[in-house]
């Protein structure tokens, strides 16, 4: 017999297996057991480590968004508090140079103060933003420029013209015043003179103690009177001069002629031997037509 030939596989090999089968079978066998249970943990804490700082990525940007819309807003509501303000304050700028009501100074001076805060709230507010600053800063300097140097010279001229107005109303109240109560003090200072001198005549006739109180009551009335005109007249030196020159002469009246005649119609005596009555007669005339 000839060589013999090598045999024949006589069953075909199983093929390899694929690269998810053999992972499948890896991980499911007990070869490395705890190294597996181990990489699994780490990996779903790698997970919900990875869920977390997505949804706090969120949360904050979120944040950031809402309160850059409440900046956003809070700069839009308090500009429009100065556009309002301004507007303002020119009306009462206007509205006091056609009436010069002087309301509307303080509604002038109160919405000033107001633009005031107002501008620094928004400066506050747009502080790292060089450029609105600078716009805020501009808009204070022309509002602030026009207060400075048109509306408050205005104002104040307004304000002097109305005092003045007012001092000579007022000045022409008061004389008025004055006048009228000057007319009703000089009849009763003549009639205290007159009474002075009937009640002085009636004394040195009968001799009755009532004349000399009634005489008595019209000096004190003569010189309340008189004290009243002297202040009325206080700024009209003329006036008071002629006041002080009548109250000189009834004081000269009463101590030269009027008293040495009671006194001695008092102690029993004849006043007339005296002779005095022609002077003091001379006196009055002479202080009822000054008055």
């Amino acid at each position: 017999m000839g060589q013999s030939e090598p045999p024949q596989e006589s069953a075909i090999q199983p093929r390899q297996a694929g690269p998810v089968r053999r992972s499948a079978a890896w991980l499911f066998s007990q070869q490395h057991f705890h190294f597996k249970v181990l990489s699994g943990t780490a990996a779903g804490v790698s997970v919900i480590v990875l869920l977390a700082g997505i949804f706090l990525y969120v949360t904050l940007r979120n944040h950031q968004q809402e309160m850059l819309r409440a900046h956003t807003v809070e700069v839009i509501r308090v500009s429009s508090f100065v556009e309002n303000d301004i507007a303002a304050l020119e009306t009462a700028h206007r509205g006091l140079l056609l009436t010069a009501n002087p309301d509307y100074v303080t509604s002038f001076n109160r919405r000033r103060e107001t633009i005031r805060k107002n501008i620094d709230h928004l400066t506050g507010l747009i502080l790292n933003n060089p450029k609105q600053r600078k716009r805020v800063m501009k808009v204070q300097e022309v509002v602030q420029n026009w207060i400075d140097n048109v509306a408050v010279p205005i104002l104040r001229s307004i304000q002097d013209e109305e005092r003045i107005v007012l001092n000579r109303r007022m000045l022409e109240q008061e004389w008025a015043t004055q006048s009228s109560q000057m007319l009703d003090f000089l009849p009763k200072l003549e009639r205290s003179v007159l009474e002075m001198q009937k009640e002085k005549r009636g004394y040195l006739l009968t001799g009755d103690q009532h004349f000399i109180e009634a005489y008595q009551r019209a000096v004190t009335d003569f010189y309340t009177y008189n004290g009243y005109l002297s202040i009325l007249v206080a700024n009209s030196p003329g006036q008071a001069e002629l006041l002080a020159e009548i109250r000189a002469n009834i004081e000269r009246w009463i101590n030269t002629c009027s008293a040495p005649e009671l006194a001695a119609k008092r102690d029993g005596k004849d006043a007339t031997a005296l002779g005095l009555s022609e002077t003091g007669e001379n006196l009055m005339n002479d202080i009822r037509q000054s008055l």
